[in-house]
């Protein structure tokens, strides 16, 4: 349901998939894109006196629809580069590449900014308070791409649109948070937005435990 901006997820129980997040609350923004980079922010929290929202999709998709089926699995190989949130998730956010890859995080973040760099095939997830890189993926586009939303199931807080590019800006004009490293690949600081390289040890394993990022990685998409 889309309201001023808002995503809530749907009011109804008694639906085939249970409490389960699938497509069937996801929503294709617009418009789409071929080339150009363009950020876009949304928040997760509608006040201090509600929770963080913790179940959601952030991300593009190629779908020219969103396939209205609950047993669809939307993922890197069919059109859809997403971060996802899930409350049986408490320390990390999972990436929509096959196999599962997720990037750990301490907190959620209430406000998350989308940075598309179409022609470089890159995609960056931002905890916009806290100014950190959550983590990237790797992507090569061969067609359009639209902004994907999706509000989940079971929270308080809505999903609201803050920020998108304006068609009738240049699309050189879309600027994530500050990028800042100190080359290592690490945060120098929660005050400074996170690297954009990969944090491994040099062989293309996770320094983390296996398929779990320490965040500010970079996962490739297949």
């Amino acid at each position: 349901m889309i309201r001023n901006n808002k995503l809530r997820d749907n009011p109804h129980n008694n639906v085939p998939e249970g409490s389960r997040v699938t497509c069937r609350t996801a929503v294709k923004g617009s418009p789409g894109f071929t080339s150009g980079q363009h950020y876009w922010e949304v928040s997760l929290r509608m006040s201090d006196r509600v929770d963080v929202k913790q179940s959601w999709w952030l991300g593009v998709t190629a779908a020219r629809e969103i396939p209205n089926d609950y047993n669809f699995t939307p993922n890197t190989s069919n059109g859809f580069w997403f971060l996802s949130s899930s409350p049986d998730r408490a320390d990390s956010f999972q990436v929509s590449t096959e196999p599962k890859f997720c990037f750990a995080f301490s907190e959620r973040p209430s406000k998350v900014g989308v940075y598309l760099d179409y022609d470089k095939g890159e995609i960056y997830f931002y905890n916009v308070v806290e100014k950190s890189l959550i983590g990237s993926l790797a992507v090569t586009f061969t067609g359009e791409v639209f902004p994907l939303f999706n509000s989940g199931r079971g929270d308080t807080s809505p999903m609201e649109i803050l920020l998108r590019e304006e068609p009738n800006q240049s699309s050189n004009n879309a600027e994530p948070p500050e990028k800042t490293s100190d080359g290592t690949g690490q945060n120098q600081s929660s005050n400074n937005a996170g690297s954009l390289m990969e944090t491994s040890d040099g062989t293309g394993q996770n320094q983390c435990s296996e398929n779990v990022g320490c965040g500010g990685e970079t996962a490739e998409a297949s």
